[in-house]
């Protein structure tokens, strides 16, 4: 149930590894006098809480909510290419621009969007949305999805302007999904329901009701 990531070798072509569960690692030898060195820079002190992907760039940015800070990940060199410190604010959900110019992250009480440099997190703009556990960009980027508790709030990228307020949820609100032609966004929450919510009109499409 860990991860496991390769290590160097020590003398004589001997093999190791190491196998991680949460924050904690433990070095597998298969001989003695290994020497472990981790090929992967840059991880966690503490579980990864989300993490998100764009179309068009190799990089993954994850957040982490105990030691509240982000990390953007270089795919094609499978390495941290840089770590971003909240301080004291908790990151709570993150989603990633389709062109990997951008991302948001939630916390208790408001939405940031970050421009993503080569070595840091560039803070551009802030909007309030309380208890946001889950964020996504549309496929096409000009609108994201912000799930405020039990409702599902659809912003305007550029703006920022809230553009419609879905309601329906009984629990708070934990996934989201844009449809292919990002005219309806789907959400799930731990009420056990999914929901689907066409832009273009305020009817539900019930796809999983709990009761």
């Amino acid at each position: 149930g860990g991860i496991w990531t390769p290590c160097s070798a020590g003398g004589g072509g001997s093999v190791a590894g190491s196998v991680s569960t949460g924050a904690d690692i433990a070095t597998v030898e298969t001989e003695a006098a290994i020497v472990c060195k981790d090929l992967f820079r840059g991880g966690f002190h503490g579980q990864i809480s989300a993490a998100a992907t764009p179309y068009l760039r190799q990089i993954c940015v994850s957040i982490s909510q105990k030691d509240r800070t982000a990390r953007v990940w270089d795919l094609a060199k499978m390495q941290c290419s840089l770590v971003h410190d909240f301080r004291q604010e908790e990151p709570l959900a993150v989603s990633t621009h389709p062109l990997g110019l951008m991302c948001l992250v939630s916390f208790k009480d408001r939405v940031k969007l970050y421009n993503i440099l080569m070595d840091n997190l560039q803070e551009f703009r802030e909007l309030v949305v309380k208890g946001c556990q889950a964020l996504a960009f549309s496929h096409g980027g000009a609108f994201f999805a912000a799930a405020a508790n039990i409702n599902v709030n659809i912003y305007d990228t550029r703006t920022l302007q809230q553009l419609v307020c879905f309601q329906g949820h009984m629990m708070t609100v934990k996934e989201l999904r844009w449809s292919e032609g990002d005219d309806c966004v789907f959400s799930s929450g731990v009420d056990g329901n999914v929901y689907g919510w066409p832009l273009r009109s305020q009817e539900r499409i019930d796809l999983i009701t709990s009761g």
